[in-house]
């Protein structure tokens, strides 16, 4: 491959910029899957959407821009994030234009799923449909779903006074959509906002996904990151419009690069994906022309009050297993699984990427060290470390490597670490005071 750390199985811009995932949807028998775009350029700017579409929520083909700048409302800014509602044979898209210090939210539509348009009563919501105390600079990402005969968009907004907030909107169609309630709101991110809110719904639960910025944690594997993506399950009191928590706010990834998580059903399965990197750093890969790729598709499940996540039965088509020993260089883009002790142990995935465990503290670490570009905080610190809590009890890993991208599913799936690692040198498995009880590798193939 020509780009050293293009993905192969991992949407992403040749030759440009993507961020938060947009629009993930089930339509005309494939997944629809959009992401702000800025393309020719390796830093975010004047937003488009791109648009990449899969038969199987696998394999994700480039289709081109969807949404364009093309209206004054759009500049100059442009589009940014929203969600898509499929509404029999038709895709309803709301998304955020941004112009100078106003942020409103339009409306696009496509019968085919090729073709986009845009309604022309846009923008439907605008600085007029905010509650007092709102600012109209901060109104953004909105996400449309349909309730018991009623459309609502549910949108992260910022007062004055610093509380953030999420914004639920209500209407008989999307085009009347009025203001109807403060859903929910917090006091502890600072200047931040709740970006990018999804609201899914699993059995009688509703799971309430948000990426809170400039969130604090109470313990030293909480909130890593400058921006963090985060869930809560509880039910919605629909006749005050407010979302009720039943349980704790969890994170879903402890690793460095992982944000703007968004969701897609299909039948009784629930899919999520989210985009591979963080805010507020430099990328590497912008020396090989591009910067941002989305994560593979992870299917959840609910267990109490926590998502598990896994990696679809689908990748199963895409797997060989190989004959791997310990030592051997591993493919470019492999799969994974091992099964560990729960006890102290290193685990390199290369000479400067490993996973350490710690029993006595109960924590895995993971280190990216000696790569071939430092990754640093905007504030000059390394991001070079991140580590998770851990139960007493045998540990399992299911990892999924694509060149520059790491993904991994610790245990049942209730946490992943995800994050961008950028070697030249192969991946090669060596152990250091622990042996894998298991261990199955797989090459990952295109079809």
């Amino acid at each position: 491959m020509a780009n050293k750390y293009a993905p192969e199985f991992h949407a992403y811009l040749p030759g440009g910029w993507i961020n938060d995932p947009n629009g993930f949807c089930f339509f005309g028998n494939r997944f629809h899957l959009f992401a702000q775009a800025n393309p020719g350029h390796c830093h975010n700017g004047a937003m488009k959407w791109a648009h990449f579409v899969s038969s199987d929520g696998i394999c994700f083909s480039y289709e081109g821009i969807a949404l364009d700048i093309d209206h004054d409302y759009e500049r100059p800014w442009g589009c940014f994030s929203g969600t898509a509602l499929v509404e029999g044979e038709r895709m309803a898209i709301i998304y955020t234009a941004a112009s100078e210090g106003y942020q409103r939210q339009c409306l696009a539509y496509s019968e085919d799923g090729i073709e986009f348009y845009k309604y022309q009563g846009n923008p439907i919501l605008d600085e007029y449909s905010l509650p007092d105390g709102f600012k109209p600079s901060d109104f953004r990402d909105p996400k449309l779903f349909e309730e018991d005969g009623y459309y609502y968009a549910l949108i992260g907004g910022k007062k004055y006074d610093g509380t953030a907030a999420e914004l639920l909107f209500k209407g008989k169609s999307p085009e009347s959509l009025k203001f109807f309630s403060i859903f929910y709101e917090r006091h502890d991110l600072g200047p931040g906002m709740m970006e990018c809110p999804d609201l899914e719904f699993i059995g009688d639960k509703a799971i309430y996904i948000c990426s809170p910025q400039h969130l604090k944690g109470q313990g030293e594997e909480d909130n890593q990151n400058i921006f963090s993506s985060t869930y809560v399950v509880g039910h919605v009191d629909w006749e005050e419009g407010k979302f009720v928590p039943e349980g704790k706010e969890r994170e879903f990834d402890g690793g460095f690069d992982f944000y703007a998580p968004q969701c897609a059903r299909v039948g009784e399965r629930l899919f999520m994906v989210a985009w591979l990197n963080m805010w507020e750093r430099n990328y590497p890969s912008s020396k090989e022309g591009f910067v941002g790729s989305l994560s593979a598709i992870r299917e959840l499940s609910l267990d109490g009050d926590k998502l598990l996540q896994s990696f679809p039965q689908e990748w199963e088509n895409y797997q060989k297993e190989i004959d791997y020993h310990i030592g051997d260089d591993l493919p470019n883009v492999s799969r994974i699984k091992m099964r560990l002790p729960y006890s102290f142990g290193r685990i390199y995935l290369n000479d400067g990427l490993y996973l350490d465990i710690d029993p006595e503290n109960g924590i895995l670490s993971l280190y990216r060290l000696a790569m071939d570009e430092e990754i640093k905080n905007s504030d000059g610190t390394p991001a070079n470390r991140r580590i998770c809590k851990l139960k007493n009890d045998d540990i399992t890993l299911d990892m999924i490597f694509d060149h520059s991208l790491l993904e991994i599913i610790v245990g049942d799936g209730e946490l992943s670490i995800s994050s961008t690692i950028f070697y030249q040198k192969p991946n090669r498995l060596r152990f250091e005071g622990v042996e894998p009880l298991e261990l199955t590798c797989f090459e990952l193939i295109m079809k």
